[in-house]
């Protein structure tokens, strides 16, 4: 599994925890993203399956939506 790390070109994304509720996964999933990486390069990087990933970027999208709504 390769996971990136915050530098100063790939932010902190634990802050979205807090705000949206991602779970670990979920936010590393979207490290990948950031990162460029398509959901098939991420989940292959997070050593997942395509199918989990996709799973994991409509959770993440529910939860982002949900929050903005809440606010």
């Amino acid at each position: 599994m390769t996971e990136l790390v915050p530098t100063a070109d790939t932010p902190d994304l634990s802050v979205l925890k807090a705000l949206a509720g991602l779970t670990p996964a979920e936010i590393a999933f979207c490290r990948r993203l950031m990162h460029g990486d398509s959901v098939t390069d991420a989940a292959e990087q997070l050593g997942i399956a395509v199918e989990t990933a996709r799973t994991r970027l409509k959770s993440s999208s529910r939860k982002r939506r949900h929050r903005g709504k809440a606010s």
